[in-house]
């Protein structure tokens, strides 16, 4: 899961701030599915990879951003 996140920049698009799965499939994902996108943010937000800035928005978790 970690090589996906890295393989398609999502840590350096969540850099900059909360993104929803739309903008980080739009960003990252060569237009993805963005229920593609969620359902890989949700498994990554349950290894602590990133985490719920809010309702439908991801940033990155602390110990990943370092």
């Amino acid at each position: 899961m970690l090589f996906t996140l890295n393989d398609l920049h999502i840590p350096e698009a969540l850099r900059g701030g909360p993104k929803s799965a739309e903008q980080l499939a739009a960003a990252c994902c060569h237009g993805a599915d963005p229920e593609w996108v969620e359902r890989l943010m949700r498994a990554a937000a349950a290894f602590g990879l990133v985490k719920r800035a809010r309702p439908a928005r991801l940033a990155v978790a602390v110990a990943a951003a370092g």
